[in-house]
């Protein structure tokens, strides 16, 4: 069972020692650089890393006129194990072969930027003056310029038209849909032990309402709706598009790039009111190899030219060549520019009127206990879980819907969470309170079929 640090933990590899200078700079360029070359460490699929890497080097010639390239760095795995492979190479060098971390989401920058191990840049000041410091609870980017978000990510769910049709069900547009009697065994969701991504959805989930009792009642009876549980969140988003279930929690990208292909039996969500953002950020590391070319890659990430890229469809005049990226930029000036060249399953952060406020602190703090609890109520306990929600669909009593969603007793109020969140950093405890949860909601289900 992972915590979120160690959710950011994977492979190791090691480096070799290359002597470069920190740069920083307020948009500008000092001094030559022996090659015109970026290396990246970035877990983009090849879309984006096709689209960036043309539109980058063109860019380039025609503003330098000089050549630059763009260099993927592979290390065989997502952002836990890039982060782990940036932290081996810099304990045994002051430097790498590697310039910037792009994408993985927030925290891996976040932890980077708390060890050293970023370089600061500041970029133009049109970045600054489109971008707000903080979103819906979350800085965008940091207080002291080591990273920048580039775009934003949601969560929410994809769900099939066909199916709804069938099943004589509305299109669902909030958490509570999902959760409603009507779409039971009609889910698919994935373990957060799992994925990250579906961890801040259940989280996502809770904040949406005011006391974590509420939450934690909301969420449960989205679990308690699950066909079932997938061992990763790109398996369970694939179900509505395999006609194999109604409806999958996800984080947007992977819905919008669905509902791209067959935008006419797909839909996506992010429920007003009911997701946060998260920023996806860019950041250069610590001595990188090409600073130059570094921070002009960063400059045109962040550029107005460099945002076009993720949210025009493709074709258009200024976006990319071959696919639509379905990525929400995170300057404003673009959805002014662009919302009406935008493809209408493209999530509008800043126009979506009530956006959940994300506790960052909390989420922080309660995320270990809530994917043990979600492991322990229905990823280990799925059958039971199943089977004592159709019982309460069934009659409807109120009585047992308020033993469905208690909690253990103790993580049942917000300090004895925050307890746990400590407490389970010892690994002997950690299994004692996992195997108690486990046991509990067995008995608290088996308790709701057998019940009379």
């Amino acid at each position: 069972m992972l915590s979120l640090k160690n959710m950011l933990l994977g492979c190791a590899a090691a480096a070799v020692f290359v002597v470069s200078v920190i740069m920083t700079g307020c948009g500008g360029d000092s001094g030559p650089e022996p090659d015109n070359k970026v290396v990246i460490l970035c877990p983009h699929d090849e879309n984006v890393k096709y689209e960036f890497k043309k539109a980058f080097e063109q860019w380039h010639l025609e503003k330098f006129s000089s050549p630059a390239t763009v260099e993927w760095r592979d290390v065989g795995g997502g952002g836990s194990t890039m982060l782990n492979y940036i932290r081996n190479v810099y304990e045994r060098s002051d430097s790498s072969m590697v310039d910037i971390l792009w994408g993985a989401g927030e925290s891996p920058h976040m932890y980077l930027a708390e060890e050293g191990l970023l370089t600061k840049y500041t970029p133009s000041q049109g970045y600054f003056d489109n971008v707000p410091a903080t979103f819906s609870g979350m800085r965008l980017y940091d207080a002291d310029h080591l990273w920048f978000g580039t775009v934003v990510s949601s969560f929410g769910f994809i769900y099939n038209k066909e199916l709804l049709e069938k099943a004589g069900l509305e299109e669902p547009s909030s958490w509570k849909d999902i959760g409603s009697p009507e779409f039971f065994d009609h889910v698919v969701l994935a373990d957060p032990s799992q994925s990250a991504s579906i961890a801040a959805a259940y989280e996502m989930v809770v904040q949406s309402e005011d006391t974590w009792q509420k939450g934690w009642a909301k969420l449960l009876a989205v679990l308690g709706n699950a066909k079932k549980f997938t061992a990763s969140s790109g398996a369970a988003v694939n179900a509505p598009v395999l006609g194999e279930a109604i409806a999958a929690a996800c984080i947007d990208y992977y819905g919008m790039i669905r509902v791209s292909r067959t935008p006419d039996i797909l839909g996506y969500v992010s429920p007003e009111g009911g997701t946060g953002f998260t920023p996806d950020p860019i950041s250069i590391l610590k001595n990188p190899a090409h600073p130059q070319t570094a921070r002009r890659f960063v400059d045109f990430v962040l550029s107005i030219e460099g945002q076009r890229l993720w949210a025009l469809p493709a074709g258009h005049e200024f976006g990319p060549e071959l696919n639509c990226l379905n990525r929400p930029p995170v300057r404003k000036d673009f959805y002014t520019a662009y919302g009406q060249d935008i493809p209408k399953w493209i999530v509008r952060p800043y126009e979506m009127g009530t956006t959940l406020e994300i506790d960052e602190q909390l989420r922080i703090e309660r995320y270990d206990v809530l994917v043990q609890l979600v492991r322990a109520a229905a990823v280990n306990n799925a059958p039971l879980l199943k089977d004592a929600k159709k019982k309460i669909v069934e009659t409807g009593s109120k009585e047992l819907e308020e033993l469905f969603v208690k909690l253990p007793d103790n993580a049942d109020t917000l300090d004895e969470v925050r307890g746990l969140h400590e407490a389970m950093q010892d690994d002997t405890f950690r299994d004692k309170v996992i195997n108690e949860w486990v046991s509990f909601f067995s008995d608290k289900y088996k308790a709701i079929i057998d019940a009379k």
